[in-house]
C-alpha cells in the first residue's frame, strides 16, 4: 500500500539525494547521465512546478541536419527526405573540434554542457558547423559552413545552448546519364540548355554530366533512347534498338506488402514471383544508411537477403523497365550490382551498375519480355531497390 505524501520530508530527502546525485554524475559516461537524470533528479514532488532552477550534470544535443532536396528549392519542405550519413565537422578558432555523422533521422549531434568538461561544445563562444560535401554534390540551400554563438542560459539545467540552433543542409547528388554501346556508331546526346552534342567514350561505357532537370535525348545509329533526369543520376545499362515493351505498367513501391517491418517479398506482388529479396522499413536496420537514403517512395525499400543473389520472374515474360538502386551500407561504398536477364534458358544481357550508399541510381535498362531477372553484387552486399517499374503481360 502506498504511503501518505509528506512534502515536508521528501524536500529533505532529497536534498540529500540530489548532493549526492551531483557527485556521482560527474564519473558516469556522457551518454548515461540525460537518461538517469530523468529517472533520479527530482527537487520536489514530481507534478509541481520546479523551484530551483540551478545547474546540473547533463548534457544537450545540438544536432545539424541534413536531407536530400527532392525539389531543389533550398528549403526542407514536403517530399523531402532525411540523407543519412553526411558528416558534420565542428570547429572553434579554427581548429576542428568533434565530428558527427548524421544518422538515419538525418540528424548529427554534438553533446553541449557548461557543467560536464569535454563535451563538444563547453567553452563558451562562436563555433563552426561545417558539412563534408560529396564530391560532385550540390548544396542547394547554400549553408554548408554555419556559425553559431554558444551562451550561458542561467538556470537552463546544462548551463548553457545556442543563440540559434543551425538551419537544415539540402544536398543532391551529380546528375549524369551512363550506359553502355556496344557498336561503333557516334552517340550524340541533346537536353535543356544543352546542345547537340558527341559523347566521349571509355571504350564501350559512357558518361555525361548534365546541366539540370529536364528530358535528354541520346541517339547513335539505329538506337534512340529519351531519358528522364530529376534528382538521381541514371545509368541505362546496354543501349539497344527498339524497346519492345508491351506489358501493363506499374510501379512496385515496397510500401504495400506488410505492415511489419521486415517481410520477406511474397510470390504475387506485382504479379510476379519473387525469391531472396526482402522488404523493410528503412529506419528499421540500426545505423542505417543506404536503406534510408535508399528509400524514393515512401518508407519501405526491398533488398537481397543477406547480399545473396536473388531473382524475380514470371513464366509468360515481364518487361524490367526501371529501378531505384543503394547498397545498404557505408563500407561496400562503390558495390557493384549485376543483372541477368533470360528469356527461358537463354541468358540476353548482363548489366553492371555502381551504387551508393549515399544516393540512389536510377537503372532503366527497358528490358522487354524477359522472363527472370536475377541479380547478386560482386562482393554480397545486400542491394537496396524501390520504386521498381514493370510490365506484365496479360
Amino acid at each position: 500500500m502506498d504511503k501518505p505524501f509528506n512534502k515536508k520530508n521528501l524536500r529533505m530527502k532529497n536534498g540529500l539525494v540530489i548532493s549526492k546525485i551531483r557527485r556521482s554524475l560527474l564519473a558516469l559516461p556522457i551518454g548515461l547521465i540525460a537518461g538517469l537524470w530523468a529517472e533520479t533528479a527530482v527537487s520536489q514532488s514530481p507534478y509541481e512546478p520546479r523551484e530551483v532552477w540551478d545547474r546540473t550534470a547533463e548534457t544537450f544535443n545540438m544536432s545539424s541536419f541534413s536531407y536530400m532536396d527532392r525539389n531543389e528549392n533550398g528549403d526542407y519542405d514536403l517530399g523531402d527526405q532525411p540523407l543519412a550519413g553526411i558528416v558534420f565537422v565542428l570547429a572553434k578558432d579554427g581548429v576542428e573540434r568533434w565530428r558527427a555523422t548524421a544518422n538515419e533521422n538525418g540528424f548529427a549531434n554534438f553533446p553541449g554542457s557548461r557543467v560536464v568538461p569535454g563535451t563538444a561544445l563547453y567553452e563558451l563562444g562562436d563555433y563552426t558547423f561545417e558539412a563534408l560535401i560529396p564530391e560532385g554534390w550540390t548544396v542547394t540551400s547554400n549553408n554548408t559552413l554555419q556559425t553559431r554563438r554558444f551562451i550561458d542560459v542561467p538556470g537552463a539545467s546544462m548551463g548553457g545552448g545556442l543563440v540559434e540552433m543551425m538551419e537544415p543542409v539540402g544536398l543532391v547528388p551529380q546528375k549524369s546519364i551512363s550506359g553502355v554501346l556496344e557498336t561503333e556508331d557516334k552517340l550524340m546526346i541533346s537536353g535543356p540548355d544543352f546542345p547537340l552534342q558527341e559523347v566521349a567514350r571509355d571504350g564501350n561505357k559512357f558518361e555525361v554530366v548534365v546541366p539540370r532537370r529536364g528530358t535528354y535525348v541520346l541517339t547513335a545509329g539505329d538506337v534512340s533512347r529519351t531519358v528522364e533526369i530529376a534528382e538521381f543520376p541514371v545509368t541505362l545499362g546496354t543501349l539497344k534498338p527498339g524497346s519492345g515493351m508491351e506489358g501493363a505498367q506499374s510501379t512496385l513501391t515496397f510500401d504495400d506488402i506488410s505492415a511489419n517491418w521486415l517481410r520477406k517479398v511474397p510470390s504475387g506482388y506485382g504479379g510476379l514471383k519473387w525469391f531472396n529479396i526482402n522488404s523493410i522499413k528503412n529506419s528499421f536496420p540500426s545505423g542505417s544508411r543506404g536503406y534510408v537514403n535508399g528509400a524514393t517512395s515512401g518508407s519501405f525499400v526491398a533488398y537481397t537477403s543477406s547480399g545473396h543473389p536473388a531473382s524475380i520472374s514470371h513464366p509468360d515474360g515481364f518487361d524490367f523497365v526501371q529501378v531505384n538502386l543503394a547498397v545498404a551500407w557505408p563500407p561496400a561504398q562503390g558495390e557493384t550490382a549485376i543483372f541477368e536477364f533470360w528469356r527461358g534458358d537463354e541468358k540476353v544481357a548482363t548489366d553492371h551498375v555502381q551504387l551508393s550508399a549515399y544516393a540512389p541510381v536510377v537503372y532503366a535498362p527497358h528490358m522487354s519480355n524477359v522472363t527472370k531477372v536475377r541479380v547478386h553484387t560482386l562482393h554480397y552486399w545486400q542491394m537496396v531497390m524501390d520504386d521498381l517499374v514493370v510490365g506484365v503481360r496479360q
